[in-house]
């Protein structure tokens, strides 16, 4: 369709009403291609408001999860700061343990030395009485075979 100027209608001899009739026919072909435009829009439109509508559904949904894996993270959070507060009374109490273990066996082991000093000591007495003795022993015997020969 082409669309020219009123001169250009005008100087080519058309009256002033057979130009009012082809600008009335251009101006409604004009509406009808307006009007079919917007009933196009008008479906893109609908069809634009419906995609819109999956999308905000699927917003809720995500919105959703992500509000219930918050609540999960807030909860697993408090869970291992109570796991870490446990461990880290549990390395302290091992920690005091194990100094009483080792002050118990320091103490232990200190008895043990004494012990094996003192057992060291009379052992050594010992055998300095048994040395004695033995000497005594033999001195004794002697002096019973001197006698069994005087006899």
């Amino acid at each position: 369709m082409k669309y020219f100027p009123i001169d250009f209608i005008l100087n080519y001899g058309y009256n002033i009403y057979e130009v009012g009739d082809i600008l009335d026919k251009e101006i409604l072909d004009i509406l009808k291609l307006i009007q079919s435009d917007m009933k196009s829009m008008q479906s893109d439109m609908k069809s634009i408001q419906g995609d819109i509508k999956k999308l905000d559904s699927k917003v809720e949904n995500v919105e959703n999860n992500t509000d219930k894996n918050t609540l999960l993270l807030e909860e697993l959070n408090k869970k291992v700061k109570v796991v870490g507060e446990v461990q880290t009374s549990f390395a302290e109490q091992l920690n005091r343990e194990k100094g009483k273990e080792e002050k118990s066996l320091d103490d232990r082991l200190e008895v043990i030395e004494l012990a094996i000093k003192d057992t060291s000591s009379r052992v050594k007495e010992v055998q300095k009485e048994l040395a004695r003795v033995v000497r005594n022993t033999a001195e004794n015997w002697a002096e019973i075979v001197e006698l069994k020969i005087i006899k």
